[in-house]
């Protein structure tokens, strides 16, 4: 009979104690250890600070012409940036974008800007954020900042118990 594989959540050093135990009882050949990283959703944090810069931008570009309130500032840099950070994180996002991307070619040919624009929105907004890793999350907030500052002259606010994130 084949012994089920035992896995470890290792979020502390009592945690963490186990394991080693673990390891420790079954050192012999024959045995394989994998050792995986958890990938998890964007954090509660990130997505909070995510929502700041994008009320900020909604405020500060108001008069400028841009004219997008904090919905749009976070559809456009999803559209912008996002595509490439899910297919890199996994591979099933491919055909959900190459779906998406032949619907559109289909609409353009034969519908009207407008049909377009309003399947444009409906799947950028269909795509979350909790889907990013944190590494990846932080990837974009990255490229949403860089972005910022390198196109649009702004600098990014961070509140005070959010600074915690930029390192």
């Amino acid at each position: 009979m084949k012994n089920k594989a035992k896995t470890f959540n290792i979020i502390d050093e009592k945690i963490w104690e186990s394991c080693e135990a673990y390891l420790k009882s079954k050192l012999m050949v024959g045995h394989v250890v994998t050792i995986q990283e958890k990938a998890e959703a964007r954090t509660k944090a990130q997505h909070r600070l995510k929502w700041v810069w994008m009320g900020f931008l909604a405020k500060e570009k108001a008069g400028e012409g841009k004219g997008f309130n904090a919905e749009e500032w976070n559809a456009f840099f999803k559209h912008k940036f996002i595509k490439g950070l899910l297919i890199s994180q996994d591979e099933r996002h491919v055909e959900y974008f190459t779906t998406a991307r032949e619907s559109l070619k289909v609409i353009k040919k034969y519908g009207t800007e407008k049909q377009y624009n309003h399947s444009l929105n409906a799947i950028t907004s269909d795509i979350k954020t909790e889907w990013l890793s944190v590494k990846n999350m932080k990837a974009y907030m990255d490229m949403i900042t860089i972005y910022c500052s390198m196109d649009l002259g702004v600098v990014l606010p961070i509140p005070d118990d959010l600074k915690w994130l930029n390192n």
